[in-house]
């Protein structure tokens, strides 16, 4: 090969490797702006669908006082299982303000979230769901709230179970709990008493 021929093969390697670069930078340029422009989306998104949950949780949050506020309702059980009155007693005075405190962290974390900052309130649900699996917590006091309550709704006819179970759920949702054993229901309603 002569010396000119060598020197035009190598001004082409240098033209293609630019070009090649060029291309590189383009593509890397245009993956990082359709990925910017997806994360945006993602996050207006996540805004929107976190602030439509916010309205919805505070209408829950209403519910929940104004049936709080009524007092301690009277009820009356249909079989004769464990202590009626004192499950009444204790969802009165533990298990609903448990739940209405539930609402009002979940309200605050969807507030945070509609501004934008999403992420924090997703990294402290992720550490505070570790902490809690570690110490063997997770979902206890829960999950032992929810089947009091579900044996109650299930075993009396309460206005306090059944506006609270309306509230959370629905009035058909009630009728249906009332119809499934004290697991199943349980199982159910500790779903909507989450802070999250």
């Amino acid at each position: 090969m002569s010396v000119a021929s060598h020197a035009v093969a190598r001004l082409n390697a240098v033209h293609l490797t630019a070009a090649g670069a060029a291309v590189a930078g383009v593509t890397a340029g245009t993956a990082g702006i359709a990925l910017a422009a997806a994360g945006g989306a993602f996050t207006v998104a996540s805004i929107v669908t976190d602030g439509v949950s916010l309205v919805k949780t505070l209408g829950h949050l209403d519910g929940l006082e104004v049936i709080q506020s009524a007092g301690n309702q009277d009820c009356q059980p249909l079989v004769n299982t464990g202590s009626p009155a004192s499950d009444h007693a204790f969802i009165n005075d533990k298990v609903l303000p448990w739940i209405i405190h539930q609402k009002k962290q979940k309200a605050a974390k969807k507030a945070v979230s509609t501004v934008g900052l999403g992420l924090l309130t997703g990294g402290h649900r992720v550490l505070r769901a570790a902490y809690k699996k570690a110490r063997g917590t997770k979902g206890r006091k829960r999950n032992w709230y929810a089947h009091v309550f579900a044996r109650h709704t299930i075993t009396c006819r309460c206005k306090l179970a059944e506006w609270t179970v309306s509230e959370l759920f629905s009035p058909e949702d009630y009728r249906a709990i009332r119809e499934m054993n004290s697991d199943q229901a349980g199982d159910r309603i500790a779903t909507k008493m989450k802070s999250v």
